[in-house]
């Protein structure tokens, strides 16, 4: 999809989306209070099944035609936009989100 979406936009343009750390899947990394997270999303049928390392999240997208330019917690997201909200229960911090830029157009 990333390469899809690289090769068919304009140079510069952006897609920003959401994401799971694949830490979490894998087990590699604690995130707490994940487990309410994932049981919910469970039992709705839809659990968590696919994720990114954020720490190599820059180069999959490079390879892709794409540069990233922010990736963040979701929390740390809604914090820079909104600190007034700081006493809402805050989003998990293994869900992300990111905004990668379209490189230079493929010839």
């Amino acid at each position: 999809m990333v390469r899809w979406i690289a090769s068919h936009s304009a140079q510069a343009s952006r897609l920003s989306f959401t994401y799971v750390d694949r830490g979490l899947l894998d087990g590699s990394k604690s995130f707490p209070g994940s487990e309410s997270w994932t049981a919910s999303v469970r039992e709705a049928g839809e659990p968590f099944t696919f994720g990114f390392d954020p720490d190599g999240l820059d180069h999959y997208l490079g390879e892709r035609g794409m540069r990233l330019l922010s990736d963040v917690t979701t929390a740390d997201a809604l914090e820079n936009l909104r600190p007034q909200l700081s006493n809402v229960s805050r989003p998990p911090s293994f869900y992300r989100v990111a905004l990668a830029e379209v490189r230079a157009a493929r010839q």
